[in-house]
């Protein structure tokens, strides 16, 4: 054997390259290797199954149905002597999830509670971190979820449920699990939990999760999603002080008080997503303030009544700090507000107060009337912008009463020089379409002040156009190391396919305009 090979640390670098097979073969047939080949070949299982297969060949068996799927389950309860192989290699284990793959086969529901019971002294799973739960069309039925928790220990550091079915709240089997969670692995990091109703289309379904334990002190990300969070388990969550990041769904009709809460809520709380109605975000957002909140996703959900375009931003002005909000990301999962009134420029003004903006994205479902002055002062007040989205989500509004042309770019050239990505819905008719002549002077872009714009990815989204040949070379001018560009969301109708042709020329001409532009600088 080469003496490379005795360096345990080159021999776990080829252990992490193998292949499976490879890896069974080494692990059997390699003494040398045997312990590197079993730490890769185990550290990830496909699922549980495997491990079980690891107990004495009589003791469990696998019985076909004749659906083509299978169930394997024990022929006698496994004994002392039993348990060998299964330690040996559950040691090695740090990801296990319950997901089906491969040939369908379940674990019939004694195999879990008899391993359970019948367990050595000794820890089954001494470095698993991570436990992926899937609760529909998984290998292990929903009531598992207690039993496998108790086979874990102090290391587990991240939970995964999904797909986890909201009828089960009777049974009180999520809350049994936390609460087993809380007192086996407190130093759980990451509980992530998402149903399997969405709630946007049952509004009122409750969370079988009422309250929340307190005692995951290192808890640093929470998700709850597909099921309206309830207020005794928010409060609980507001008293952590190791949250940084929270992911929930707020009930329709808020109605939350500040009685029982931390007189300090989340106060290193630094990332934000709500799934939540207009009035709902509104009541929350006189609720509290989150002063330490750096990242916030908005996703709004369900039909509302209250339909005013400037009620989000004003909710979000009210509970944010400018001095700390850098990233705004909102999205509409419901595109049904063709009689909401259109978005206009003063709806949006109070984003502008937050002045250390590095991302901002907006995809409202409304008919736009924003003015080429608003985004000049977008672009002045938001210096460190990065990344920039304001679009309609309704590729059927084709008829805006008014939207910024293309006369808003050199703003954002001049003033943020560190934008590297932009998407508008522009309008590039109107005063383009005099221009007749490509190697027309456009304003705003001459020569004598040449853009220092480093953006290299655009996109624009349902936009009108006239002249693409202009609209090339006045893009290459403003910006002349795009490199990516993209024209997206057209309807299907004569005048959207006129107008997606017309940005696929200008997506052509760009290359020949961003070169000609970088031969034409003084050297």
């Amino acid at each position: 054997m080469h003496e490379a090979l005795r360096i345990p640390e080159i021999l776990s670098h080829i252990c992490t390259f193998a292949e499976k097979c490879s890896l069974a073969r080494l692990a059997r047939c390699c003494s040398r290797f045997q312990e590197p080949a079993n730490m890769v070949l185990w550290e990830h299982p496909p699922n549980i199954l495997p491990l079980i297969r690891c107990f004495p060949g009589d003791v469990w068996s696998v019985a076909e149905s004749p659906e083509g799927s299978s169930e394997l389950s024990f022929m006698r309860p496994p004994g002392p002597q039993d348990w060998h192989r299964f330690i040996d290699h559950s040691r090695y284990v740090r990801y296990l999830s319950t997901n089906m793959r491969g040939k369908p086969m379940s674990l019939h529901r004694e195999v879990l509670l008899l391993m359970a019971a019948l367990r050595p002294a000794v820890e089954l799973f001494p470095k698993l971190r991570t436990l992926s739960w899937c609760g529909a069309g998984g290998v292990l039925d929903c009531e598992h979820l207690p039993v496998v928790l108790s086979l874990t220990g102090l290391s587990l550091q991240f939970v995964s449920i999904q797909c986890w079915p909201l009828h089960l709240d009777q049974k009180m089997i999520l809350q049994t699990s936390l609460a087993l969670l809380e007192s086996r692995s407190p130093r759980v990091q990451r509980i992530s939990v998402r149903f399997k109703l969405r709630t946007h289309h049952r509004p009122t379904a409750p969370s079988p999760m009422q309250t929340l334990p307190s005692g995951f002190t290192n808890l640093g990300e929470f998700v709850h999603r597909g099921s309206a969070l309830g207020e005794h388990s928010f409060k609980a969550l507001a008293g952590l002080q190791s949250l940084r990041a929270l992911d929930v769904q707020l009930p329709c009709g808020l109605s939350w008080s500040v009685a029982g809460m931390s007189s300090q809520p989340f106060t290193n709380l630094k990332k934000l997503v709500l799934a939540t109605t207009l009035p709902s975000y509104a009541a929350f957002s006189f609720l509290l303030a989150l002063p330490s909140v750096e990242d916030l996703s908005l996703i709004i959900t369900g039909y509302s009544e209250e339909r005013e375009p400037g009620l989000l931003a004003a909710s979000v002005r009210r509970q944010s700090l400018p001095s700390t909000l850098s990233r705004i990301h909102i999205t509409h999962e419901i595109a049904d507000w063709q009689e909401a009134p259109a978005l206009s420029s003063h709806h949006l003004r109070p984003f502008l107060e937050f002045r250390d903006i590095v991302e901002f994205s907006y995809r409202p479902p409304f008919k736009l009337s924003l003015d080429n002055w608003f985004f000049t002062d977008m672009a002045k007040a938001w210096p460190r912008l990065r990344d920039l989205c304001v679009a309609c989500a309704d590729r059927n509004i084709t008829a805006h009463p008014s939207l910024p042309t293309l006369y808003i770019l050199p703003a954002f050239a001049a003033n943020c020089p560190d934008l590297s990505k932009l998407a508008l819905t522009l309008n590039a008719e109107g005063r383009v379409a005099k221009c007749h002549r490509v190697d027309e002077e456009p304003p705003s872009a001459s020569k004598s002040d040449a853009s220092k714009s480093k953006l290299t990815c655009m996109e624009v989204i349902a936009s009108p156009i006239i002249n693409p040949g202009y609209v090339a070379r006045y893009l290459a001018q403003v910006f002349p190391e795009i490199v990516s560009f993209r024209a997206s969301e057209f309807t299907d109708t004569a005048q959207g396919r006129t107008w997606r042709l017309g940005w696929e020329e200008v997506g052509q001409y760009l290359p020949v305009f961003t070169d000609w532009q970088k031969d034409a600088e003084p050297r």
